[in-house]
């Protein structure tokens, strides 16, 4: 039978009309749109901020005084440590070399005194390589600044005449909570637009200033009560939990550090970076997720316990081994590569370990000390900004503890360095600026030199171990907790005793934390024990904190 062939359809020329009005409308809007934004940059100034969040209420952490008839700028924020009276002139006089220290409370060497800090032995040391000119160098550091509140320092240091600003950031940018808006491509995109158009400028500001979650003080750190409760109940943070968040916080950390770098550049002022070293060997991870539910959760916390079992009875290879099934099953877990640290330590596979020391700090579900992520950030921003002096401070840490990763012996916890880290790290800034010859003039010795009359000892220092043992206790480092008391009560032997109220609970505080570390040691080793231990110690811990708070007023 035959039919006859059914007449084409006319698609192709319906489809070229569609495509022919689309290219109209488009050479018609883009015009208007260009229109539009011509308008906007002659009546719109540019938005302050930055694209990311809104910051209101800003306000200097330097006030200008008079000191014998002299005006000068002294850091009087309370957050910058205004107790160290750091005063510099307004008019910096001929021949000074004026150096800034900027960063968190790491950069600005708490909890020692402002004379044993990082930024005091870096000036000694420039004093000596430049005898012949007078050195300032300002400690403008303020406790728990992530990056992007420091950029507001930055931004005013620029005023003072710097010769060089040195960035030392990364270890508290989880530390506030804030919720960006849009996340992923759609985000970038958006911040796309915002470099060089005023009108998507002022859409986006209009946009965060309606999120309630993206608008922080600029005068003083929010959540700071959270900060501490989170510390306690050992909540993951959901800037780390929630993979769009994490992506947005570490974007907006390296716009924050690239425009820094990119404004010290265009106002001609040099500018050295470093890479942010913390404690791997002696800090455990704060918070830990396997990523799995129901039957699957079960299994892998009894393997977990299993393998750490394995790990006390001194059987560190079976550990090895269990502890890699485990994490192959859940690599996000950041106790289990803790502890697979441990074994691989405990078998001298001392680079594996060092690997997975990093990896457990990457992987804390509310972290508080700076990711590789940020590392890694820090160093692509230097690969596109030649003028940026990179100071690998990070890889200077690592190695001056090879084969072993950095812990206790140069870092009083897990991020804040001891003397002997804060010289490193002076150290390396040192070496590394000269290097570059960022500083006008020409060295009288290139040797890094350390102020042989400084006879601190921190370890000595009652204040210090003191506020190390507060420390501890927060954030659940009970085996340091445990060996630090018995350091201070050593020191308080010879020294003026505490009173009683502190006296009784640290003598708690010792009965509490051993006894749970006892409860965990036995469920570890599968030997009987008291199976509401863990509530128990929770109980302990909420009024512990009400029994701080009292002692403090």
């Amino acid at each position: 039978m035959r039919t006859d062939p059914q007449p084409a359809r006319p698609a192709a020329p319906r489809r070229s009309r569609r495509l022919l009005f689309g290219c109209l409308a488009a050479s018609l809007a883009l015009p208007l749109l260009l229109v539009i934004e011509l308008l906007a940059r002659l009546l719109l100034p540019a938005p302050a901020g930055d694209p990311f969040l809104g910051m209101s209420g800003s306000a200097s952490i330097f006030s200008e005084v008079d000191v014998d008839g002299v005006r000068c700028y002294r850091i009087t924020h309370p957050s910058a440590y205004a107790h160290n009276n750091t005063t510099f002139p307004v008019a910096k006089a001929p021949g000074v070399l004026r150096v800034f220290c900027l960063g968190g409370s790491a950069s600005a060497g708490w909890p020692h005194p402002g004379d044993q800090t990082y930024p005091r032995y870096l000036q000694h040391a420039l004093q000596q390589a430049f005898p012949e000119r007078r050195v300032e160098v300002i400690n403008a550091g303020a406790h728990a600044y992530a990056s992007y509140r420091v950029r507001g320092i930055f931004e005013d240091v620029l005023r003072f005449a710097p010769d060089l600003i040195v960035l030392y950031v990364g270890n508290n940018e989880f530390v506030e909570r804030r919720t960006y808006l849009a996340g992923g491509w759609l985000g970038r995109a958006l911040r796309g637009l915002e470099r060089w158009s005023r009108l998507a400028q002022w859409i986006g500001q209009a946009a965060r200033s309606r999120n309630s979650g993206s608008q922080l003080s600029g005068a003083d750190r929010t959540d700071a009560a959270w900060h501490t409760w989170s510390h306690t109940e050992q909540v993951a943070a959901e800037l780390r939990t929630d993979p769009a968040q994490f992506a947005e916080v570490l974007a907006h950390y390296e716009y924050t550090v690239e425009a820094m770098v990119a404004e010290a550049g265009a106002r001609g002022v040099a500018l050295a970076v470093l890479t942010v070293p913390v404690n791997l060997r002696d800090w455990r991870p704060h918070v830990s997720a396997s990523g799995l539910a129901g039957r699957a959760a079960e299994r892998f916390e009894a393997g977990l316990r299993a393998a750490r079992r394995t790990l006390l009875q001194g059987d560190a290879r079976a550990a090895a081994q269990a502890f890699e099934a485990l994490l192959a099953e859940a690599p996000g877990h950041a106790a289990a590569w803790f502890h697979s640290a441990r074994a691989l330590e405990a078998l001298g596979r001392h680079g594996e370990a060092v690997a997975a020391y990093i990896r457990a700090k990457d992987e804390d579900r509310n972290p508080f000390r700076a990711l590789s992520l940020g590392n890694e950030a820090v160093r692509r921003i230097a690969s596109r900004h030649p003028q940026v002096v990179l100071v690998e401070a990070e890889r200077a840490l690592l190695a001056a503890t090879a084969p072993r990763a950095p812990g206790f012996d140069l870092f009083l916890d897990y991020v804040h360095p001891t003397r002997a880290g804060n010289e490193a790290i002076a150290r390396v800034v040192f070496e590394a600026v000269l290097a570059r010859g960022v500083l006008p003039g020409t060295p009288a010795t290139r040797a890094f030199q350390v102020d042989l009359a400084n006879a601190y000892d921190e370890t000595r220092d009652t204040g210090v171990q003191i506020t190390l043992l507060s420390l501890f206790s927060i954030m659940h480092q009970y085996e340091a907790f445990l060996e630090k008391l018995d350091h201070v009560e050593l020191l308080l032997r010879g020294g003026a005793p505490l009173p009683d109220a502190a006296a009784q609970l640290l003598a708690d505080c010792r009965a509490a934390f051993q006894a749970y570390l006892e409860e965990e040691r036995k469920e570890i080793l599968g030997e009987p024990f008291a199976p509401d231990y863990r509530e128990r110690h929770r109980e302990f811990y909420r009024a512990f904190f009400g029994r701080i708070s009292t002692l403090k007023h």
